[in-house]
């Protein structure tokens, strides 16, 4: 268990050597001997990795609940197997980082929503016929998967010819027939007499299937080209 102590030794060094303006250099506090530094920690997806936050890697002390392989843990240095003590730290006020492990210790943990609370939130809010991802319900927004697609780009689905680098199975790939009951019956009876229309068929068949999500899209084209 780490226990924190003053650092006026530190504090005495900062004052004389004049004031510290980058954040990221201000010593906050000590704990085990050892200097914690509260930096940035954000990463490009937004997530905080707790042990860059207050500078827990290659410290002298194997952290082995970082989010990544902590040095220290290669040169033999003594094991701490929990953060639990960085709540000291979190009682300070709200940082915009809620440290799970201290529950309601954290302000930043306060009023946080469910994972069922989320993931109900997201099928609510996202739709997978507008054409555009929704990227918090990334995979369930199909919009997403469907994003630089050539399959689509491409009429390769349903085309005759099976495509297995496809964004969603191709029909061609499978050994059962297409099922046309899928389609609605003015779908049918428009793909009924495609030739008539001139031009490319497959592309016709999209267009009908135009108001399926990306991922019934294929279906419904295979479907209509098999009348």
């Amino acid at each position: 268990m780490k226990t924190l102590t003053p650092i006026l030794l530190v504090a005495f060094l900062v004052s004389a050597c004049g004031d510290v303006s980058n954040e990221e250099q201000a010593p906050q506090r000590t704990a085990s001997g050892k200097t914690i530094i509260s930096g940035k920690a954000d990463d490009a997806t937004g997530k905080v990795d707790l042990c860059v936050r207050y500078s827990l890697y290659e410290d002298g002390v194997c952290d082995d609940e970082c989010a990544e392989p902590d040095p220290d843990c290669e040169t033999g240095a003594p094991v701490d197997s929990s953060l639990d003590w960085l709540c000291e730290l979190e009682l300070d006020g709200p940082n915009g980082y809620c440290l799970e492990v201290c529950g309601d210790r954290d302000a930043d943990c306060l009023n946080q929503p469910s994972e069922e609370e989320e993931e109900e939130a997201c099928a609510e809010e996202f739709s997978n016929y507008d054409g555009e991802c929704d990227a918090d319900c990334f995979p369930e927004d199909e919009d997403c998967v469907a994003e630089g697609d050539t399959c689509y780009e491409e009429l390769r689905y349903a085309d005759g010819e099976c495509d297995s680098d496809c964004a969603f199975q191709d029909p061609d790939c499978s050994d059962d027939e297409p099922d046309p009951s899928i389609l609605e019956s003015w779908q049918r009876d428009t793909c009924v007499d495609l030739e008539r229309f001139g031009g490319p068929v497959v592309d016709i068949a999209y267009s009908i299937c135009v108001g399926s999500s990306p991922g019934e899209l294929p279906a419904c084209a295979a479907a209509c080209l098999s009348l």
